[in-house]
């Protein structure tokens, strides 16, 4: 872990600059909404800077956002993902709008790295809990119908 610099726009990018410069990671994690313990979400300008930092250094960027459902009263800032970009792999989870035990979460990702991480996932617990998995389905059955 390679802690980086941060202020209410999130991460500083001349901060991430220099510590990439430095020990020259192969990819960076990020929490871009609503960040623990800060709170604060990363800038759209931001997230732009970190997609053209991402080819200058040839990164994948795994963004983990859990919290972009609890927006409600700032802008709506697109995900890293939504950039096209194949290197980001983007994870988020039911459990912080419908239950905090609800282990039940989604990746977004190429397929080679999804199936990837399935394995792993197989060999860790063999299968996210039927129930959980159901609870979720119906909770957003009627909304995917109407996608």
């Amino acid at each position: 872990m390679i802690p980086v610099e941060s202020d209410e726009d999130g991460i500083i990018i001349e901060s991430l600059e220099e510590k990439l410069k430095k020990y020259h990671p192969k990819f960076l994690y990020f929490v871009t909404n609503y960040n623990n313990p800060t709170g604060y979400s990363l800038s759209k300008d931001r997230r732009k800077k970190i997609v053209d930092i991402m080819n200058e250094f040839d990164l994948t960027i795994i963004e983990d956002d859990p919290y972009i459902e609890l927006n409600y009263d700032a802008p709506f800032i697109k995900p890293i993902k939504s950039s096209g970009h194949p290197n980001v792999i983007y994870l988020s989870s039911f459990s912080k709008i419908i239950s905090p035990g609800l282990r039940v979460g989604y990746i977004i990702a190429q397929e080679d790295i999804i199936r990837k991480v399935m394995k792993l996932k197989e060999n860790k617990d063999v299968h996210t809990s039927n129930l959980s998995q159901f609870v979720v389905r119906e909770i957003f059955k009627d909304h995917l119908k109407r996608i």
